[in-house]
């Protein structure tokens, strides 16, 4: 399945932002979902009453307002990316647009699923750098190329020592968020969404979300304890905020809610 990000990275070089009904060469409607990628991954849309929607490909079906979160990094899962990896590159030169990535964790990688992540220089040799990537190979013998956006090189030469990680886009592979496993929620579905589809994925401003318990106008929402895909009356300082209720809600149903998801 194609994964564009566009020219240089996830860059589609118009302006980031999209007002009104309808935008620049993005033909999906917000309350559609499709198999055909209609918009680079990580698109942004965005409304003038404040409502922001990225463009997202779903890792498995989504109900209509429920909160996603990015598909879990796992070591053995190289689909969302790649934790971080001791002595796993090739060596590369100040300048290089190319990095030779190899571990047991990429043996399946298909071509471009990286497309649109960031290499992460994690320790040792040119420590502390983020690279996007537009592409990818397929693994061979473990060994994935990545392609780095020309507009950002190697600013600090790579050596076999060097540890790197990969993380992915927010918007690729993305499943409703569940308890103690998804960390980090992303957006909520303003439409039900099939796996592999593509589709607009709410971010920001007045939307509605599942509700798990009885919230009141004002409370602060994270992700539910219990319910997957819906929020909860805020517990924990540890807990991302998802939002803010604008009215009260009902365990089960959905509730107003002024998102807070926006990047």
């Amino acid at each position: 399945m194609p994964k564009n990000y566009g020219p240089g990275g996830g860059f589609d070089g118009n302006p980031v932002r999209y007002f009104g009904s309808s935008s620049r060469g993005y033909a999906q409607n917000i309350l559609d979902s499709s198999t055909v990628q209609n918009a680079p991954l990580g698109a942004m849309r965005e409304f003038l009453d404040g409502s922001q929607f990225r463009y997202a490909l779903a890792a498995g079906a989504i109900s209509a307002g429920q909160v996603c979160a990015t598909d879990v990094l796992t070591a053995s899962n190289a689909g969302p990316g790649l934790v971080p990896t001791d002595n796993s590159c090739t060596a590369a030169a100040v300048g290089a647009t190319q990095v030779i990535v190899t571990a047991g964790a990429l043996a399946s990688v298909a071509a471009d699923t990286f497309a649109g992540a960031k290499l992460i220089t994690e320790d040792d040799a040119g420590e502390g750098y983020a690279y996007p990537i537009i592409s990818n190979t397929a693994a061979d013998s473990n060994a994935v190329t990545l392609s780095l956006d020309p507009a950002f090189p190697i600013k600090v030469a790579l050596t076999t020592a060097t540890d790197v990680a990969i993380i992915q886009n927010p918007c690729f592979e993305v499943v409703p968020a569940t308890a103690a496993t998804d960390c980090i929620c992303v957006g909520v579905a303003p439409t039900a969404v099939s796996d592999n589809e593509y589709f607009w994925m709410q971010t920001k401003g007045n939307s509605n979300v599942l509700c798990d318990g009885t919230p009141t106008f004002g409370d602060n929402l994270t992700l539910s304890d219990g319910e997957t895909g819906a929020v909860q009356l805020k517990d924990a300082e540890t807990e991302q905020l998802v939002g803010t209720a604008l009215q009260t809600g009902a365990s089960g149903a959905q509730v107003g809610i002024r998102l807070n998801l926006g990047w």
